[in-house]
Protein backbone atom coordinates (compact mmCIF):
# COMPACT_ATOMS: atom_id res chain seq x y z
CA UNK A 1 0.00 0.00 0.00
CA UNK A 2 1.10 3.42 -0.72
CA UNK A 3 0.39 6.58 -1.33
CA UNK A 4 2.14 10.24 -2.85
CA UNK A 5 5.19 10.35 -4.26
CA UNK A 6 6.25 6.92 -2.35
CA UNK A 7 4.38 5.63 -4.91
CA UNK A 8 6.69 5.22 -7.45
CA UNK A 9 9.13 3.16 -4.96
CA UNK A 10 6.48 0.84 -4.71
CA UNK A 11 5.19 0.06 -8.09
CA UNK A 12 9.43 -0.98 -8.54
CA UNK A 13 8.52 -3.14 -4.96
CA UNK A 14 5.76 -4.80 -6.83
CA UNK A 15 7.22 -5.27 -9.99
CA UNK A 16 10.67 -6.62 -8.44
CA UNK A 17 8.47 -8.86 -6.17
CA UNK A 18 6.18 -9.94 -9.29
CA UNK A 19 8.96 -10.93 -11.64
CA UNK A 20 10.66 -13.31 -8.90
CA UNK A 21 6.94 -15.59 -8.65
CA UNK A 22 5.41 -13.62 -6.22
CA UNK A 23 1.62 -12.78 -6.33
CA UNK A 24 1.18 -8.92 -5.47
CA UNK A 25 -1.96 -7.01 -4.87
CA UNK A 26 -1.09 -3.08 -5.40
CA UNK A 27 -3.23 -0.79 -2.79
CA UNK A 28 -3.24 2.96 -3.23
CA UNK A 29 -5.69 5.77 -3.77
CA UNK A 30 -5.02 6.15 -7.56
CA UNK A 31 -7.61 5.16 -10.49
CA UNK A 32 -6.33 1.46 -12.09
CA UNK A 33 -5.44 3.87 -15.24
CA UNK A 34 -3.17 5.47 -13.54
CA UNK A 35 -1.61 2.69 -11.83
CA UNK A 36 -1.08 1.12 -15.74
CA UNK A 37 0.04 4.78 -16.61
CA UNK A 38 3.10 4.79 -13.88
CA UNK A 39 4.83 1.11 -14.99
CA UNK A 40 3.08 -1.37 -13.13
CA UNK A 41 3.50 -5.12 -14.16
CA UNK A 42 -0.24 -6.16 -15.95
CA UNK A 43 0.72 -9.34 -13.59
CA UNK A 44 0.31 -6.96 -10.42
CA UNK A 45 -3.36 -6.88 -9.37
CA UNK A 46 -4.66 -3.25 -8.21
CA UNK A 47 -6.46 -2.44 -5.66
CA UNK A 48 -8.25 1.04 -4.79
CA UNK A 49 -8.07 2.39 -1.66
CA UNK A 50 -8.24 6.38 -0.85
CA UNK A 51 -6.64 7.78 1.83
CA UNK A 52 -9.09 10.24 3.41
CA UNK A 53 -9.79 8.39 6.38
CA UNK A 54 -7.55 6.70 8.39
CA UNK A 55 -10.72 4.55 9.99
CA UNK A 56 -12.64 3.78 6.85
CA UNK A 57 -9.75 2.78 4.79
CA UNK A 58 -8.56 0.83 7.53
CA UNK A 59 -12.14 -1.27 7.01
CA UNK A 60 -11.36 -1.18 3.74
CA UNK A 61 -7.76 -2.54 4.15
CA UNK A 62 -9.12 -5.09 6.30
CA UNK A 63 -11.57 -6.42 3.49
CA UNK A 64 -8.92 -6.62 0.98
CA UNK A 65 -7.03 -9.00 3.17
CA UNK A 66 -10.22 -11.19 4.07
CA UNK A 67 -10.37 -11.14 0.32
CA UNK A 68 -7.06 -12.17 -0.58
CA UNK A 69 -5.39 -13.47 2.57
CA UNK A 70 -1.89 -11.86 1.96
CA UNK A 71 1.22 -13.42 3.95
CA UNK A 72 2.72 -9.77 4.43
CA UNK A 73 1.06 -6.08 4.36
CA UNK A 74 4.22 -3.82 2.74
CA UNK A 75 3.70 -0.35 2.95
CA UNK A 76 5.08 2.96 2.85
CA UNK A 77 4.87 7.12 4.05
CA UNK A 78 3.23 7.55 7.34
CA UNK A 79 -0.39 7.78 6.65
CA UNK A 80 -0.74 4.17 5.26
CA UNK A 81 1.35 2.55 7.32
CA UNK A 82 -0.98 3.62 10.56
CA UNK A 83 -4.12 2.28 7.90
CA UNK A 84 -2.08 -1.20 7.72
CA UNK A 85 -1.17 -0.89 11.58
CA UNK A 86 -5.17 -0.30 12.18
CA UNK A 87 -6.25 -2.94 9.51
CA UNK A 88 -3.92 -5.78 10.83
CA UNK A 89 -4.90 -4.81 14.72
CA UNK A 90 -8.62 -5.13 14.02
CA UNK A 91 -8.11 -8.09 11.29
CA UNK A 92 -6.73 -10.47 13.98
CA UNK A 93 -5.19 -13.31 11.73
CA UNK A 94 -1.61 -13.21 12.17
CA UNK A 95 -0.34 -10.93 8.68
CA UNK A 96 3.36 -9.64 8.58
CA UNK A 97 3.64 -5.87 8.56
CA UNK A 98 6.63 -4.36 6.28
CA UNK A 99 6.68 0.01 6.91
CA UNK A 100 8.83 1.41 4.58
CA UNK A 101 10.25 4.24 5.98
CA UNK A 102 10.58 7.62 3.81
CA UNK A 103 10.00 10.53 5.87
CA UNK A 104 13.00 12.65 7.42
CA UNK A 105 13.39 11.72 11.08
CA UNK A 106 14.11 15.31 11.86
CA UNK A 107 10.58 16.18 11.33
CA UNK A 108 9.82 14.50 14.17
CA UNK A 109 11.99 15.46 16.71
CA UNK A 110 10.76 16.96 19.96
CA UNK A 111 11.08 20.58 19.20
CA UNK A 112 8.99 20.72 16.42
CA UNK A 113 6.29 18.20 17.48
CA UNK A 114 6.02 19.43 21.18
CA UNK A 115 4.86 23.25 20.03
CA UNK A 116 1.46 22.03 18.67
CA UNK A 117 -1.12 19.14 18.94
CA UNK A 118 -1.19 17.97 15.46
CA UNK A 119 2.63 17.25 15.79
CA UNK A 120 2.15 15.69 18.68
CA UNK A 121 -0.25 13.49 17.42
CA UNK A 122 1.96 12.90 13.96
CA UNK A 123 4.66 11.49 16.59
CA UNK A 124 2.13 9.71 18.16
CA UNK A 125 0.81 7.93 14.94
CA UNK A 126 4.52 7.11 14.05
CA UNK A 127 5.16 5.76 17.30
CA UNK A 128 1.88 3.38 16.75
CA UNK A 129 3.18 2.10 12.99
CA UNK A 130 6.66 1.12 14.56
CA UNK A 131 4.78 -0.60 17.61
CA UNK A 132 2.51 -3.24 15.70
CA UNK A 133 5.06 -3.68 12.26
CA UNK A 134 7.34 -6.46 12.14
CA UNK A 135 10.39 -4.73 10.38
CA UNK A 136 10.91 -1.09 9.73
CA UNK A 137 12.77 -0.58 6.77
CA UNK A 138 14.80 2.58 5.89
CA UNK A 139 15.89 3.68 2.76
CA UNK A 140 19.38 4.66 3.45
CA UNK A 141 21.63 3.45 5.73
CA UNK A 142 22.00 6.56 7.88
CA UNK A 143 18.26 7.05 7.81
CA UNK A 144 18.05 3.62 9.79
CA UNK A 145 20.86 4.19 11.99
CA UNK A 146 18.85 7.83 13.51
CA UNK A 147 15.38 5.92 13.24
CA UNK A 148 16.94 3.60 15.70
CA UNK A 149 18.15 5.90 18.04
CA UNK A 150 15.65 8.50 18.19
CA UNK A 151 12.40 6.16 18.15
CA UNK A 152 14.03 3.90 20.49
CA UNK A 153 13.82 0.52 18.80
CA UNK A 154 15.37 -2.64 18.94
CA UNK A 155 18.13 -2.89 16.25
CA UNK A 156 16.76 -6.08 15.32
CA UNK A 157 13.39 -4.30 13.93
CA UNK A 158 14.89 -1.58 11.58
CA UNK A 159 17.09 -2.60 8.04
CA UNK A 160 17.99 -0.82 5.16
CA UNK A 161 16.47 -1.24 1.51
CA UNK A 162 17.22 1.46 -1.02
CA UNK A 163 13.87 2.60 -3.60
CA UNK A 164 13.90 0.36 -6.89
CA UNK A 165 13.07 2.41 -9.99
CA UNK A 166 9.61 1.21 -12.02
CA UNK A 167 11.81 0.84 -15.20
CA UNK A 168 8.66 0.72 -17.25
CA UNK A 169 7.79 3.97 -16.38
CA UNK A 170 11.37 5.09 -17.50
CA UNK A 171 12.18 2.70 -20.86
CA UNK A 172 14.77 5.25 -21.62
CA UNK A 173 16.13 5.46 -25.22
CA UNK A 174 19.17 7.66 -24.35
CA UNK A 175 19.70 10.50 -27.35
CA UNK A 176 23.26 10.85 -28.69
CA UNK A 177 25.68 13.55 -27.76
CA UNK A 178 24.32 15.18 -31.19
CA UNK A 179 20.72 14.73 -30.35
CA UNK A 180 21.15 16.61 -27.20
CA UNK A 181 23.21 19.50 -28.85
CA UNK A 182 19.56 19.90 -31.11
CA UNK A 183 16.88 19.76 -28.40
CA UNK A 184 18.17 20.61 -24.92
CA UNK A 185 16.17 23.74 -23.20
CA UNK A 186 17.60 23.51 -19.59
CA UNK A 187 20.98 23.77 -18.54
CA UNK A 188 19.72 22.54 -15.08
CA UNK A 189 16.71 20.83 -13.89
CA UNK A 190 14.75 20.09 -10.03
CA UNK A 191 11.68 18.15 -9.59
CA UNK A 192 10.52 18.61 -6.34
CA UNK A 193 7.58 19.78 -4.23
CA UNK A 194 7.96 23.06 -3.57
CA UNK A 195 8.29 22.97 0.31
CA UNK A 196 10.88 24.64 3.19
CA UNK A 197 12.95 21.30 3.12
CA UNK A 198 13.52 21.16 -0.47
CA UNK A 199 15.70 24.53 0.08
CA UNK A 200 14.74 26.00 -3.56
CA UNK A 201 15.54 29.29 -2.21
CA UNK A 202 19.30 28.28 -1.88
CA UNK A 203 19.10 26.81 -5.60
CA UNK A 204 17.59 30.30 -6.82
CA UNK A 205 20.73 32.04 -5.52
CA UNK A 206 23.21 29.68 -6.67
CA UNK A 207 21.58 29.78 -9.78
CA UNK A 208 22.04 33.69 -10.10
CA UNK A 209 25.73 33.67 -9.31
CA UNK A 210 26.19 31.23 -12.08
CA UNK A 211 24.32 33.79 -14.30
CA UNK A 212 26.35 36.28 -13.53
CA UNK A 213 29.11 34.51 -15.43
CA UNK A 214 27.35 32.65 -18.04
CA UNK A 215 24.61 34.98 -18.70
CA UNK A 216 21.94 32.48 -20.84
CA UNK A 217 21.60 29.32 -18.89
CA UNK A 218 18.30 28.03 -17.34
CA UNK A 219 17.04 26.55 -14.98
CA UNK A 220 13.83 24.34 -15.18
CA UNK A 221 11.92 23.72 -11.59
CA UNK A 222 9.08 21.04 -11.68
CA UNK A 223 6.48 20.80 -9.07
CA UNK A 224 3.79 22.70 -6.73
CA UNK A 225 4.16 23.17 -3.12
CA UNK A 226 3.07 26.30 -0.72
CA UNK A 227 6.65 27.99 -0.97
CA UNK A 228 5.77 28.46 -5.23
CA UNK A 229 4.76 32.05 -5.00
CA UNK A 230 7.46 33.30 -2.82
CA UNK A 231 9.66 31.50 -4.66
CA UNK A 232 8.52 33.53 -7.97
CA UNK A 233 9.13 36.64 -5.94
CA UNK A 234 12.59 36.11 -5.45
CA UNK A 235 13.27 34.92 -8.62
CA UNK A 236 12.40 38.82 -9.66
CA UNK A 237 13.89 40.02 -6.72
CA UNK A 238 17.40 37.95 -7.99
CA UNK A 239 16.82 39.65 -11.33
CA UNK A 240 16.57 35.94 -12.88
CA UNK A 241 12.93 35.23 -13.56
CA UNK A 242 13.38 35.39 -17.11
CA UNK A 243 15.71 32.70 -16.54
CA UNK A 244 13.80 30.35 -14.32
CA UNK A 245 10.74 28.56 -15.93
CA UNK A 246 8.33 27.16 -13.24
CA UNK A 247 6.14 24.50 -14.36
CA UNK A 248 3.66 23.56 -11.62
CA UNK A 249 2.76 19.85 -11.84
CA UNK A 250 3.20 17.83 -14.69
CA UNK A 251 2.44 14.09 -15.84
CA UNK A 252 5.05 14.07 -18.05
CA UNK A 253 8.19 14.65 -16.26
CA UNK A 254 10.39 12.52 -18.92
CA UNK A 255 10.21 15.18 -21.01
CA UNK A 256 12.10 17.67 -18.69
CA UNK A 257 14.93 14.71 -17.69
CA UNK A 258 15.52 14.38 -21.85
CA UNK A 259 15.17 18.58 -22.00
CA UNK A 260 17.94 19.01 -19.45
CA UNK A 261 21.73 18.90 -19.07
CA UNK A 262 21.99 18.69 -15.19
CA UNK A 263 20.07 17.95 -12.23
CA UNK A 264 19.66 19.38 -8.83
CA UNK A 265 18.85 19.24 -5.64
CA UNK A 266 19.35 20.63 -2.27
CA UNK A 267 16.95 19.18 0.13
CA UNK A 268 18.03 20.06 3.88
CA UNK A 269 17.05 16.09 4.44
CA UNK A 270 16.54 13.75 2.13
CA UNK A 271 15.85 10.19 2.60
CA UNK A 272 16.68 8.58 -0.72
CA UNK A 273 14.85 10.65 -3.53
CA UNK A 274 13.94 8.64 -6.48
CA UNK A 275 13.89 12.11 -8.71
CA UNK A 276 17.58 11.29 -8.35
CA UNK A 277 17.51 8.15 -9.87
CA UNK A 278 15.22 8.82 -12.33
CA UNK A 279 17.74 12.20 -13.60
CA UNK A 280 20.63 9.42 -13.54
CA UNK A 281 18.53 7.30 -15.55
CA UNK A 282 17.35 9.97 -18.27
CA UNK A 283 21.45 10.60 -18.56
CA UNK A 284 21.85 13.72 -16.21
CA UNK A 285 24.50 14.22 -13.69
CA UNK A 286 23.19 15.39 -10.15
CA UNK A 287 24.28 17.59 -7.55
CA UNK A 288 22.96 16.95 -3.96
CA UNK A 289 23.22 18.07 0.06
CA UNK A 290 26.22 16.37 1.48
CA UNK A 291 24.87 16.09 5.10
CA UNK A 292 21.39 14.53 3.44
CA UNK A 293 21.07 10.41 3.83
CA UNK A 294 19.68 9.80 0.83
CA UNK A 295 22.02 11.37 -2.22
CA UNK A 296 25.19 10.43 -0.07
CA UNK A 297 23.96 6.73 0.08
CA UNK A 298 23.41 7.12 -3.82
CA UNK A 299 27.03 8.98 -4.14
CA UNK A 300 28.26 6.17 -2.44
CA UNK A 301 27.41 3.81 -5.76
CA UNK A 302 27.07 5.87 -8.58
CA UNK A 303 30.25 8.50 -9.36
CA UNK A 304 27.50 11.06 -11.40
CA UNK A 305 26.23 11.70 -7.90
CA UNK A 306 28.41 15.36 -6.47
CA UNK A 307 27.59 16.28 -2.92
CA UNK A 308 28.37 19.96 -1.77
CA UNK A 309 28.05 21.64 1.56
CA UNK A 310 24.53 23.67 1.03
CA UNK A 311 25.79 26.09 3.74
CA UNK A 312 28.10 27.73 1.21
CA UNK A 313 25.89 29.54 -1.87
CA UNK A 314 29.81 29.93 -3.40
CA UNK A 315 30.21 26.40 -3.17
CA UNK A 316 27.04 25.40 -4.55
CA UNK A 317 27.68 28.22 -7.87
CA UNK A 318 31.23 26.07 -7.91
CA UNK A 319 29.57 23.05 -8.31
CA UNK A 320 26.98 23.93 -10.05
CA UNK A 321 29.32 24.84 -12.52
CA UNK A 322 31.45 21.86 -12.57
CA UNK A 323 28.84 19.93 -13.23
CA UNK A 324 27.33 22.03 -16.21
CA UNK A 325 31.05 21.67 -18.02
CA UNK A 326 30.98 18.26 -17.40
CA UNK A 327 27.64 17.44 -19.10
CA UNK A 328 28.94 18.41 -22.04
CA UNK A 329 31.89 15.66 -22.41
CA UNK A 330 30.04 12.67 -21.15
CA UNK A 331 27.93 10.52 -23.47
CA UNK A 332 24.01 10.64 -21.23
CA UNK A 333 24.09 6.87 -22.17
CA UNK A 334 27.24 6.21 -19.57
CA UNK A 335 25.60 8.02 -16.96
CA UNK A 336 22.29 6.47 -17.16
CA UNK A 337 23.95 2.47 -17.38
CA UNK A 338 24.91 3.36 -14.05
CA UNK A 339 21.44 2.99 -12.69
CA UNK A 340 21.12 -0.52 -13.12
CA UNK A 341 21.92 -1.08 -9.78
CA UNK A 342 18.23 0.27 -8.37
CA UNK A 343 16.73 -1.65 -11.04
CA UNK A 344 13.63 -3.71 -9.58
CA UNK A 345 14.47 -7.15 -9.54
CA UNK A 346 18.20 -5.66 -9.03
CA UNK A 347 16.96 -4.29 -5.66
CA UNK A 348 14.45 -6.65 -4.27
CA UNK A 349 16.94 -9.74 -5.23
CA UNK A 350 19.59 -8.25 -4.07
CA UNK A 351 18.78 -6.22 -0.96
CA UNK A 352 14.67 -6.70 -0.18
CA UNK A 353 14.62 -10.88 -0.06
CA UNK A 354 17.75 -11.13 2.15
CA UNK A 355 16.73 -8.39 4.48
CA UNK A 356 12.96 -10.01 4.97
CA UNK A 357 14.85 -13.66 5.49
CA UNK A 358 17.25 -12.31 7.57
CA UNK A 359 14.47 -10.96 9.69
CA UNK A 360 12.34 -13.73 9.52
CA UNK A 361 9.59 -12.27 7.42
CA UNK A 362 9.45 -14.92 4.85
Amino acid sequence: MSSGGAQRAMVGYANGLVALGWKVIFASDMSKVIFLDIGLDSRVVPENVSCNSLFGNSIKVKKLLIKHQPCMLFTSMLTPSIICAFAKFIYGKRVKLVAVHGTPVTSFEKRTWIKNIRGCIKYLMVMLAYRYADLIISTSPGTASDIIVHFKLPSRKVDFCPNPLPLRQFPIAVPTQGDCERYLHFDFLCVSRLDENKNIEVLLKAFSNLLSIYGKITLCIVGEGPEKSRLASLAQTLGIESNVLFVGHTDDVNKYYHASRCFVLFSKSEEFGMVFIEALRCGLRCIANVKANGPRYIASLVEDVYLVDIDCIDKISCAMEECLLLSSSKNRAEVSNTTKVFAEVSVVGDHLLPCLFRHCII
